[in-house]
């Protein structure tokens, strides 16, 4: 079992991960597993419990919630006798407390001298309890019943900050989160201490895993009839029965049933919890966590659910009270950021307050679509909704009450309104500031409501109007009225009261000590009454809400829906869709006051500048204007989604200037969407397709600032507003190319700019000049259609009006575009932050049968563009180019590389060029460098912050992790990466090189991630470059003593070449064409160039800010520029026509090289053929040399003339062979297939095939090494034949046989049944003749030759193939009485030279070999000698002598 923190806490199990508890939980400190009873115990720090769940059914309850403060670790014991639960608590009385484990004998043990009792464990076979405090330094035990305190060590240097402990055996293990370490020591006095691991990150939880640590015992829960929970007890039947939280025990105590008291629910800012009203120590509910900064709740009882929203968030979401099937119940872009909610259970409503928008809105409970519709909003009269703070209702009337902050021009006020909306009327107004927490006595018709300004609770009677303060001290928050109670939370004194009603005056304290709790709530059975109203039955027959009213109800058709003749409901075709900056609505086209005509699109920061429509398939895209810091996470970019909420889509979320988008445009025909997109010092004209692929840069403007833009799809042609030093409108084909002018007098600020598409006039708003003007499309007939508007915002036309909004009056307003000056109609007013308007109508964008664009795009693989008065498409590539069949598009040979922090991005080599080559590798964390294998189309780079080496193929956007901290498996293995500041790929050995910043390391690795190699020590390594072509590798250090330093591409003859005149030696390159290293100064600013030796050094450009990374290519020099956030180039000699390629980028650019061939170009591999005849990593090395190296973390160091990876610790002498396993061997058996290491090392196939023999032998193709006399002897020494060729054999004479390998022998010796030949294929027993044997000799029976009868076994090979030893007939011979059983022959003849090899014969034990021959299976007749040979080794001359008293002694044997 183990925490996840991440998780806030939940529970795994075992290698597929299950979630135990996944809710309810805030911050877990600690668990401990009951393994008898089957339960899961844990300490819950935010939720200030400790709770007990089954590990089977996962049954849940709390155990304690009274007196726990900060409790920290726990720990059990519930073998049979003990049955305890132990925990510390290092709140306001730091303690270490006991009980048993059903919860009852609750005693605390250790309460002195505790500061911090952090850690907990215990030692089960002596009944102690071991702890530890991490402010004051010490670990202790005691016994189980707190006598007995022994302090076993202190140390404020070797313990800082233990954070848990477990104990195995005699030794006790801790994590330290100071010292970020594993340590241990003998649990009695702490001696013999050790640090286990140092490189742990804040470690936390420790245990042992072991049988051991869990003694078996007897489990009473094995056979209770407990129907949820049987908690180990010290009863007599030993164990408890107990119920989840939301239910009780019966009468048997055996069985639990639904709990049906009232609990009070209060919501703090992470969390909803609750107490029971008949027991304030008993919790009610599993609590709700993980909430953002709530804000408000209630609940449905019916359903058992609990609704809830947040302020961060700002979703609806809900949960079943019993903590399960929690989810979000209206997505957040949907609701915007509701501040209170109610639910009014009769009629199955929801109805909530949105501050933001200021709305009041109502949603359907029930059934597969959730309809909803405003209710209440601002149009600036005083009864009118504008910061509603609080809600709640009165179903049986119909009524809902609000609590309003109010802003200018509608003031704060206690209102209410009808629940369909009708009769909105104001209550009281006078000294209201922030009403932000209400509730109502129905019966009494008295509301309450907080004022959080003024630090009062009123109480407001409906009926008479009256209103009394009822708490004026302290600071009254949220409250809820229940059974004639009141209960409200006091910030100040950080308590929940209950007062009785009518007095209030009698306080009672229910729960002390409760930090910022905001809502209220008495969750009860609301259904018990069996109240109706119309609504509850059917839906009152609505098709969408059916809302209450005092007599009755009255049905409405939800947001983006009209109410027909008919009373259904038909969806809206025609309407205004308007921008607020943090919330996008739609309203009627022309009836004032109107309703909400689509699904309010909110939610928390949202800032929308632009909108546009596209209406063959319903869509609204709107430009979002957040911003964050480099590589923040933000929702600013281009979105869509449909009128009814649904669809929503995120278009364009990464390379958003810092500016943000500031125009927005849809091309309805061919398909694209155009936006202006702000960086620092350039705006970005770019077009992207409508589902957001195929991005494009179609120019970049430094000089003037686009903003606002429109297209014109009917004509052909782009319009933008210029609001730059030299304002203007502008005009472009649709592909960006012949911009011009057509209006730069008599304008100042166009804040926005639309087309009336009936006759492509162009209409403009000016912020400045305060008017609204319009041109036709060439920019002629100029005129003013309405003139003294304050600050119009955006415009847009429609049939005969030009509609337009005015952010300084809140309004959106409409005229005659025929009409100049006109008095123009209100709409809609009190719009606050009003930023863009578009109409939403299918005629507004007619098609064109003879756009080219408009079927199938146009035959384009990427993008088309109609050309003015051209029937044929112009096709162009977002990424790659345009092919010669004018159509497809195929990547560049050739094109810059760049990192960015979140992205891998490209750039054309052509400055003119605004394609980019490949996609951006989008959504990284810390992209930092960056190289590439041009052959095999892999794109390698760095990601710092989730310390990752990835990978993604030229072209995709799937990206690959090679090296991750979630893919290690152990310390040191090879995923073990932190911050890589640089990456190289050799693409001629394919190895992958880096520069580890934190671990001062530069490492190479095979592809395939084998042979992980440590290159150098470096201290503070940054960029690198390789030069496989030479063998050699070069790295920047920015050290104490910066420096640039070349070593052979294995690391050796490392030396420094440049270490004078440096700062922040930032990037590095080699020039393979000249050989020239280049490096960038991001200290000095400067980039300098050099011999490869470090001669001959220069300085190129001298007017960089902040240089990062470098490339060389061609006669170019290409950097990238933090500070300028941009990318620039030079001549590579002088440094001269430097120009800016890119800047203003939205995060900083890092690591930069130029993908191409070209560059990789060299390919001879001196480690291709058999691995360099290395045994692990080989790197190519200077003059197509060869440099072996050992894997990091293995023990290994090199040795066997540099090519073999041996164990650091052998043995051998320097003229010995040194084996994988370490052992020792004589140079000459190297590569002689005989495995003498046992290992095979000594055979290892790369070693042999590049092995050399010593002179004196000869060497054969397989490497094998044999004695010069054996060359053309007619026998496969080398067991290859290669000592065998070429050789001048002579020629055999007349009476004598020629075999196949050239060996003469006697013509008697063919067909007698022997190889005598010794060729391998018998030649010399080839088409012989069937043989006659003698008498007294039988023949064998598979071959021709002819054996005395009595050599039939005998125990020898006689027939050459072991035939005359058939143990089928063997087991039947006797010898005769005659006859004597001899103990054994032993005979050691070298037939062949070497029958055993010199090891093995060092090793044989001949009497051992006398012995044994006795008890063979085949019985050896007839001999009535024992006679001992020698064995000669011709090759080694060594003599093996024989065992005393073997017998008689042949001392003359020759061979």
């Amino acid at each position: 079992m183990w925490l996840r923190i991440d998780s806030k806490g939940s529970v795994c199990d075992g290698d597929d991960v299950v979630e135990i508890v996944a809710t309810g939980i805030d911050v877990v400190e600690d668990i401990a597993v009951d393994w008898l009873g089957g339960n899961l115990y844990w300490t819950d720090y935010g939720m200030e419990t400790i709770e007990v769940v089954s590990l089977i059914q996962q049954h849940r309850m709390v155990l304690f919630s009274e007196n726990i403060t900060n409790p920290r670790a726990i720990e059990v014991d519930p073998r049979d006798g003990v049955r305890y639960l132990f925990w510390s608590d290092w709140g306001q009385n730091p303690r270490i407390e006991r009980s048993f484990l059903d919860g009852t004998g609750r005693t605390t043990l250790v309460t002195q001298k505790l500061f911090w009792p952090n850690a907990l464990t215990v030692d089960y076979p002596n009944k102690r309890l071991y702890f530890a405090d991490a402010r004051m330094d010490f670990v202790e035990f005691c016994n189980y019943d707190g006598s007995g305190r022994y302090q076993v060590f202190a140390n404020d240097h070797f313990l800082r900050h233990p954070h848990s402990m477990t104990i195995y055996e005699d030794w006790l293990y801790w994590t330290d989160r100071a010292a970020s370490s594993v340590s241990m020591c003998n649990k009695f006095n702490c001696s013999s201490r050790s640090v286990l691991s140092s490189t742990i990150s804040r470690p936390l939880g420790i245990t042992v895993y072991s049988a051991i640590k869990q003694p078996s015992g007897i489990n009473p829960c094995a056979h209770a009839v407990c129907s949820h929970l049987c908690l180990l007890s010290p009863k007599p039947t030993g164990y408890t029965c107990a119920c989840p939280i939301g239910m009780i025990l019966d009468g048997t105590a055996h069985s639990c049933i639904k709990d049906t008291s009232e609990i009070l629910l209060f919501m703090q800012s992470r969390f909803i919890a609750g107490i029971k009203l008949d027991s304030t120590n008993v919790t009610g509910i599993v609590p709700v966590s993980s909430i953002s900064s709530g804000q408000d709740f209630d609940f449905d009882s019916r359903d058992g659910y609990i609704y809830y929203v947040e302020k961060n968030n700002g979703g609806l979401k809900r949960i079943q009270i019993n903590g399960h099937n929690s989810s979000e119940f209206v997505p957040t872009a949907m609701i915007g950021s509701p501040t209170s909610i109610a639910i009014d259970w009769i009629s199955r409503n929801l109805f909530w307050a949105n501050a933001a928008a200021g709305l009041i809105e109502v949603m359907r409970l029930d059934g597969a679509e959730h309809y909803r519709r405003v209710l209440l909003s601002n149009n600036g009269r005083h009864r009118d909704v504008a910061k509603p703070l609080s809600v709640c209702v009165d179903p049986p009337r119909g009524l809902l009450y609000w609590g309003d902050g109010g802003v200018p021009g509608v003031p704060a006020k206690i209102a209410a309104v009808g629940m369909d909306g009708s009769n909105p009327r104001v209550l009281f107004s006078i000294g209201i500031r922030s009403p932000s927490y209400m509730t109502i006595d129905t019966d009494s018709q008295s509301l309450f409501f907080t004022d959080t300004f003024h630090r009062k609770l009123h109480q407001y009677d409906i009926t008479s109007g009256l209103m009394i303060q009822v708490v004026s001290s302290g600071s009254p928050q949220g409250l809820v009225f229940h059974e004639n109670k009141l209960y409200y939370y006091d910030a100040v004194f950080e308590t929940i009261k209950r007062a009785p009603f009518p007095t209030l005056g009698s306080e009672a304290v229910l729960r002390n000590n409760v930090k910022g709790v905001g809502a209220l709530k008495v969750y009860y059975d609301r259904h018990l009454t069996k109240r109706v109203n119309t609504c509850s039955k059917n839906n009152g027959k609505c098709e969408h809400l059916c809302l209450p009213t005092s007599s009755g109800h009255s049905c409405a058709c939800a947001i983006g829906f009209t109410e027909k003749d008919d009373g259904t409901c038909a969806a809206e075709t025609s309407f205004i869709v308007v921008s607020m900056f943090n919330v996008i609505r739609g309203f009627g086209l022309s009836r004032v006051d109107v309703d909400e005509a689509m699904v309010p699109v909110a939610g928390n920061g949202r800032a929308t500048i632009a909108v546009d429509v596209y209406m063959s398939a319903n869509y609204i895209y709107w430009a979002d204007g957040r911003t964050g810091a480099a590589g923040a996470n933000t929702d600013g970019g281009v979105h869509r989604i449909k009128p009814d909420g649904t669809g929503s889509q995120n278009i364009v979320t990464s390379g958003i200037g810092s500016h943000s988008i500031r125009g927005l445009a849809v091309d309805w025909i061919a398909g694209n969407i155009y936006f202006t997109n702000a960086f620092d010092v350039e705006v970005f004209l770019e077009v992207v397709r409508l589902d957001g692929t195929f991005r494009k840069v179609l120019f970049r403007e430094s000089q003037g600032q686009p903003a606002a833009i429109a297209v014109n799809p009917l004509k052909r042609y782009l319009y933008w507003a210029d609001v730059g030093q030299t304002a203007k409108i502008m005009r472009s084909l649709l592909d960006g190319n012949n911009r011009t002018t057509i209006v730069k007098s008599g304008i100042s600020l166009p804040r926005d700019l639309t087309i009336d598409y009936s006759n492509h006039d162009i209409y403009w708003v000016d912020a400045i000049v305060d008017a609204i003007q319009s041109v036709s499309f060439s920019g002629e007939e100029r005129r003013y259609i309405q003139a003294s508007t304050p600050n119009p915002f955006g415009l847009t036309v429609f049939q005969s009006y030009v509609y337009w909004i005015d952010r300084n009056l809140q309004k959106i307003f409409r005229a005659l575009k025929s009409s100049q000056g006109a008095p123009p109609q209100t709409l809609k007013s009190n719009l606050a932050k009003l930023s863009d308007i578009v109409i939403f109508d299918h005629s507004v964008q007619p098609y064109d049968d003879t756009n080219p664009c408009g079927t199938n795009n146009g035959g384009c693989q990427q993008l088309c563009f109609a050309q003015a008065d051209d029937m044929e498409p112009l096709c162009s590539c977002s990424t790659g180019t345009l092919s010669d069949n004018g159509r497809s598009c195929e990547a560049p040979i050739s094109f810059l590389l760049f990192a960015a922090e979140t992205e891998i991005q490209s750039l054309s080599l052509n400055p003119a060029s605004t394609a980019n080559p490949i996609p951006a590798i989008t959504g990284l964390q810390g992209a930092v460098a960056v190289d590439y294998d041009a052959h095999e189309g892999y794109i390698y780079f760095s990601q710092v912050n989730s310390k990752k080496i990835s990978r993604v193929l030229q072209g995709d956007t799937m990206v690959e992790d090679m090296m991750a901290p979630s893919m290690n498996t152990s310390e040191g293995y090879v995923h073990d990466v932190t911050s890589v500041e640089g990456i190289a790929f050799d693409w001629v050995g394919k190895k992958l090189y880096w520069a580890d910043l934190f671990k001062n390391r530069i490492y190479s690795i095979s592809v395939n991630l084998t042979n992980k190699v440590v290159i150098a020590m470096v201290q503070s390594p940054r960029a690198l470059a390789i030069d496989p072509c030479k063998g050699f590798i070069y790295w920047s250090d920015w050290g104490n003593t910066p420096k640039i330093e070349r070593a052979t591409m294995a690391g050796h003859q490392r030396q420094a070449i440049v270490y004078t005149d440096l700062g922040w030696p930032n990037g590095l390159t080699v020039d393979f064409e000249e050989e020239r290293i280049y490096w960038a100064d991001a200290r000095k600013d400067r980039i300098e160039r050099a011999g490869l030796d470090g001669n001959y050094r220069e300085v190129i450009v001298e007017t960089t800010v902040h240089p990062f990374s470098l490339i060389v290519f061609g006669h170019h020099i290409y950097w990238t520029d933090w500070t300028m956030r941009g990318i620039y180039r030079a001549e590579k000699h002088t440094g001269a026509n430097m120009e800016m390629l890119i800047q203003g980028l939205a995060t900083r650019p890092m690591g930069i090289t130029v993908f191409s061939t070209e560059r990789q170009s060299c390919n001879n591999n001196p480690c291709s053929a058999f691995n360099g005849g290395c045994s692990h990593s080989c790197h190519p090395g200077p003059e197509n040399s060869v440099e072996c190296t050992c894997d990091e973390g293995k023990g290994l160091k090199i040795g066997n003339n540099g090519k073999s990876c041996v164990p650091s610790n052998n043995s051998c002498s320097p003229e010995q062979f040194v084996c994988g396993n370490g052992r020792c061997l004589r140079e000459r058996w190297v590569c002689d297939l005989d495995n003498d290491c046992g290992d095979g090392s000594d055979e290892d196939a790369n070693l042999c095939a590049l092995h050399t023999c010593d002179p004196k032998y000869f060497s054969c193709k397989n490497g094998r090494c044999i004695p010069l006399r054996y060359r053309c002897d007619f026998d496969n020494d080398c067991r290859d034949n290669s000592d065998e060729e070429d050789c001048d054999y002579p020629t055999c004479g007349p009476n004598q046989v020629t075999c196949l390998n050239y060996r003469c022998i006697d013509m008697s010796q063919r067909c007698n049944g022997v190889d005598n030949c010794r060729d391998g294929n018998r030649t010399d027993e080839i088409t012989c003749p069937p043989r006659t044997c003698p008498p007294n000799q039988v023949k064998c029976p598979t071959t021709n030759i002819c054996i005395i009868r009595r050599y039939m076994c005998d125990g020898d090979n006689d027939c050459g193939d072991n035939s005359d030893e058939n143990p089928f007939f063997c087991h039947l011979v006797s010898c005769a009485p005659a006859e004597q059983t001899a103990v054994a022959v032993v005979v050691f003849i070298a037939v062949n030279r070497r029958p055993l090899t010199d090891r093995q014969l060092s090793t044989v034990n001949i009497h051992d070999l006398f012995v044994n021959k006795a008890t063979s299976p085949s019985l050896v007749c007839g001999i009535t000698s024992i006679v001992i040979g020698v064995h000669i080794d011709v090759i080694s001359s060594k003599r093996v002598s024989q065992p005393n008293g073997a017998g008689h002694l042949t001392d003359n044997l020759t061979v």
